[in-house]
């Protein structure tokens, strides 16, 4: 879940009914002063479907950036970017060396640019 401009925007996860164990891989918006949902027509390919994966918001340029998360099958080291503004998708072709999920993470502003922390996690076989 993120914030970006008075909605909460939300990526993938898992679910399903009747404990169907389903990963997605769908963009959601709550604006919060209607309270109503809306999902946008994006543009591009988005990531693959995935829960337990880092989203944060690269607010001074309008992006969402997706980092790891699992799915039932697979683990994910890749990188993909969300542009608010064109409601595009795109990936930079970045991995992280490992792949994680359930991790904590933060964007820090620093000299020469910006670093993303990531803390903790879960990496390895499923079994």
């Amino acid at each position: 879940m993120t914030y970006y401009k008075n909605k909460i925007v939300i990526f993938g996860g898992h679910g399903g009914i009747d404990y169907q164990r389903t990963a997605f891989n769908d963009l959601y918006e709550l604006d919060l002063d209607s309270f109503e949902w809306t999902k946008p027509k994006t543009k591009g390919t988005p990531p693959e479907p995935r829960g337990g994966h880092l989203a944060t918001l690269l607010a001074q340029n309008d992006k969402l950036l997706i980092l790891g998360g699992w799915n039932f099958v697979l683990q994910f080291s890749n990188v993909f970017i969300y542009d608010f503004k064109t409601e595009t998708w795109t990936d930079p072709e970045v991995n992280h060396e490992i792949a994680k999920w359930n991790m904590g993470g933060i964007l820090a502003p620093s000299i020469p640019s910006w670093k993303y922390f990531i803390f903790g996690g879960s990496s390895g076989n499923f079994f």
